[in-house]
Parts: C-alpha cells; structure tokens; sequence
C-alpha cells in the first residue's frame, strides 16, 4: 500500500504555518540509572502519539494541481539519542535569561548507540 495524501487545512496552507519542528530535550543522568528512563517515556509518547496523529510526521509536498498535501508515507519522526559530558547547566535551553557558559560543549554532543527499536535510520515507527 502507497503512502496517503491528505490536503492541508486552510491554516496549514497559510506559508507562515508551514515549518519544521526542531528541538533538543536535555535530561541530567539521574545518578547511575542514566536518563534512560526520560527518553524511554518520550520516544514510547512520540510512537503511540502518531498512531492517532500520523500526519504530523507527514511530508509536505506538491500535489498535480500544484496545492500543498501531507504525504503520509509511514515514515516516521527522526528521533536521536546523544550523551554529552558536562554539566546540565551548560546546555540548558531553557534558561533564557542565562548564556550557555561552556558553548563548546554543545558542539560535543554524539549519538549514543542507537536502542535496537530505532536502529532502522533512528526512527519511531507505529
């Protein structure tokens, strides 16, 4: 079976709303345990959310007529896990009122080996 087309609503079809969601969540390691319970939780959110909500790791393409359609390919959303050694306080994101006192360290996150679920290029399948 093909992937799905699915056009857009009138305000998904506005330009401004068409854009892409990046972000970065940074857990501290929670003591030997490591924050492995954190990104189990989300990743698990992320695949039982699709299942309802699939469109949302849709592509949006042109359609034959030239109007904006949500390819739902089963794709999935890209998710990575990385490890970084220093302090949370270093990459926390959320604090806007404080500057990231060690910028390098951004620049030394890596991706863990990925969980044998998400070795298929990393991926939340439904």
């Amino acid at each position: 079976m093909g992937p799905l087309f699915l056009p857009l609503s009138s305000i998904d079809r506005a330009a401004n709303a068409r854009v892409s969601i990046e972000f970065i969540q940074v857990f501290g390691s929670g003591g030997s345990g490591g924050s492995g319970g954190a990104v189990a939780a989300i990743r698990e959110g992320f695949a039982r959310a699709l299942v309802s909500y699939f469109p949302v790791a849709g592509r949006i393409v042109k359609s034959v007529p030239g109007e904006p359609m949500v390819e739902c390919s089963r794709d999935g959303i890209w998710f990575v896990e990385a490890v970084v050694d220093c302090a949370l306080d270093d990459v926390n994101q959320h604090a806007r009122s404080r500057r990231c006192s060690r910028p390098e360290a951004l620049g030394r996150l890596r991706p863990a080996e990925l969980h044998p679920r998400l070795r298929s290029a990393g991926r939340v399948h439904r």
